[in-house]
This record gives structure tokens, C-alpha cells and sequence, in this order.
């Protein structure tokens, strides 16, 4: 997105303090849900349509991100991978109006690694 004010500008100090990192969880794609279909499809196929899906999702995020006239308050959407979430740094408004955005299902602090229902994700 980049069009915000950024975090090093001349009154970066200011900025910097207003910037959050957050995850936007994207409701499951047909992609995922479709096991007969997924049964057909080599891995690399099913990466490709996640990666696709993912794409779409961001996409279709920062368009509602201009409707909304947020754009001064987004400062960056992440790559899309293959998983329905995006990383965005946005103003905690911001990241609060995300939560209405067509398809999210959840924004929480990008540090916040608990699935949902509160199963603590581990990295090992």
C-alpha cells in the first residue's frame, strides 16, 4: 500500500508510535474445503490455487481498504502466500475497521499466535 505517512518521515517518532502489525485471517477458501477436488490435484497444483486464493483475498482487501478511505492509515498489506492471512501494518483505527472488511473472519497483533477457540500455535 505504502501511500500512509511513513514510520521514518520527519516526524517519525510521532508516526512510529501509531503503527501495528496485525494478521487478517480470511474465512476458508473452497480450495481448502474441497478434499475431492484436492484428492486430484498434485501438491504444487493445490500451492499454486492456495497461493491464487490468497492473491485474490489480498487483492480484494486493498480495494476495500480505497473504498473506505483508509489508505492513509494502512501502510503496508503483506505478500499473499498460500494461507488465508495477510500481515498488514496499519493504525490500531485501522486495524480495528478490518475487522468489517468482506471475508475476515479475524485481525489480531501479529504476535498473537493463538489459533482460534485459544490453542496456543508452537514453532518448533
Amino acid at each position: 500500500m505504502g501511500a500512509g505517512p511513513s514510520a521514518s518521515s520527519s516526524s517519525g517518532a510521532a508516526h512510529a508510535a501509531q503503527w501495528m502489525n496485525v494478521m487478517v485471517e480470511f474465512s476458508h477458501s473452497a480450495v481448502n474445503s474441497n478434499s475431492y477436488d484436492q484428492d486430484k490435484l498434485s501438491r504444487g497444483e493445490r500451492y499454486c490455487r492456495l497461493r491464487d486464493n490468497a492473491q485474490r483475498h489480498r487483492e480484494e482487501l486493498e480495494a476495500w481498504i480505497a473504498s473506505e478511505g483508509l489508505q492513509g492509515e494502512v501502510k503496508d498489506v503483506g505478500d499473499a502466500l498460500a494461507f488465508d492471512l495477510l500481515f498488514v501494518t496499519a493504525t490500531p483505527q485501522a486495524a480495528a475497521a478490518l475487522n468489517r472488511a468482506p471475508g475476515v473472519v479475524a485481525v489480531r497483533p501479529a504476535n498473537d499466535l493463538t489459533a482460534p477457540g485459544g490453542v496456543a500455535l508452537a514453532y518448533v
